[in-house]
């Protein structure tokens, strides 16, 4: 009878064995989510989107009470592109009864169908109380913006409105002491109402301007504005043509896009910390003899005694050496008032992607708007 002959030590059936033993003794897994205090994992809460948030609920009973415990951010373009009918429940009106507030961020896109009635309903809901975000878009000139907008005075701090029209009898009583960040996007409102919505933003460091109408000048005189971005359109409703600096004490940088102005439509008495002219427009035309571009970048030229670098972003196709003499006897370099001053021609892709920018959350405020995203 032959004997069984034992695995060698050390083999695969000894080392199962001892796996096997040492996990036996290994202690066993920690949540480590679950060791967060229940502030930071508000926190988190509040960052996520509204159905997702909505669904932590069903984590563990620590989590039921976390949301309606958290500041509420509700976008409810999320919640009209959900079609589980599981989630049905996360209705705006539902969501917004729900929660005892306060609110973080409230983002909402009507259609025509959507009544006043509802909307203001909706803003002056508990839920929203101390909301600090707000965007609100109406589609069409025509749809104004809700009286009750009014209910966020004193506690918001970035508004972006878009698509509706700003009617004097509503601006006429608006405050934002609080507001830092405000922008218009296809919005009409009339002339002294812009005027009078920024005097009535005193802590405001951001405005963003974009292919809005119904007033031709804009005058900027604000003690907190340090960035100002404005983008026209070419479309055939009426754009404003001319800006005036009268007091900007803290303006570190003016943004325009699209459209160069002609030199006569900037004006600029009070903006001593300015450091970024930014103004990006396609030139494609630069050598077909446009004078609006040349004359443009020829004045800071010929006058800027501080001037540091300008940029000149130009399509690859008509780059070369014999275009690049031709533009330095055009914008007169040999004369150029600060003698240190370096002029860069690139063909790199547009700064900060400002071609398609839409919205306010797109534009940090620290970002240097030289800074090219190629």
């Amino acid at each position: 009878m032959r004997r069984r002959k034992l695995p060698p030590p050390g083999g695969p059936i000894e080392r199962r064995r001892r796996k096997l033993e040492l996990e036996e003794h290994e202690p066993p897994p920690v949540d480590l989510i679950s060791t967060l205090p229940d502030e930071l994992l508000g926190e988190i809460i509040s960052l996520l989107q509204i159905k997702d948030a909505a669904r932590t609920q069903i984590l563990a009973s620590r989590w039921r009470r976390l949301w309606r415990s958290t500041p509420l951010n509700l976008d409810c373009c999320h919640l009209f592109s959900i079609k589980d009918e599981d989630m049905s429940y996360l209705c705006p009106s539902l969501v917004l009864s729900a929660h005892p507030g306060p609110g973080r961020r409230f983002c909402l896109t009507t259609n025509s169908s959507m009544t006043t009635p509802t909307l203001d309903h909706w803003l002056r809901s508990a839920a929203l109380d101390n909301l600090q975000e707000l965007e609100f878009a109406r589609h069409g000139f025509t749809s104004p913006v809700p009286a009750s907008i009014s209910h966020f005075a004193h506690s918001l701090r970035v508004a972006n409105i878009r698509h509706c029209t700003l009617q004097d009898a509503a601006v006429q009583g608006l405050h934002f002491p609080q507001l830092k960040q405000l922008g218009l996007e296809c919005v009409h409102v009339s002339e002294s109402s812009v005027h009078r919505l920024i005097a009535g933003c005193p802590a405001l460091e951001f405005l963003l301007i974009l292919s809005s109408s119904g007033f031709h000048s804009l005058r900027i005189n604000s003690l907190s504005l340090r960035k100002l971005c404005i983008r026209t359109s070419g479309s055939t409703q009426p754009q404003f043509g001319e800006l005036i600096i009268e007091n900007a004490p803290r303006l570190e940088s003016l943004i325009h896009l699209y459209k160069i102005w002609r030199i006569g439509d900037l004006s600029v008495y009070t903006a001593p910390k300015v450091d970024a002219l930014d103004f990006l427009a396609d030139l494609k035309g630069f050598r077909q003899g446009t004078s609006s571009h040349v004359n443009f970048a020829t004045f800071f030229l010929l006058n800027a005694r501080m001037l540091e670098l300008m940029t000149f972003h130009i399509e690859a196709s008509i780059y070369s050496d014999e275009f690049l003499v031709e533009q330095r006897k055009r914008l007169q370099l040999d004369n150029r008032a600060s003698r240190g001053a370096r002029i860069r021609f690139t063909t790199a892709s547009g700064q900060h992607a400002v071609w398609s920018t839409k919205h306010l959350g797109e534009f940090d405020l620290n970002d240097d708007p030289f800074t090219c995203r190629c």
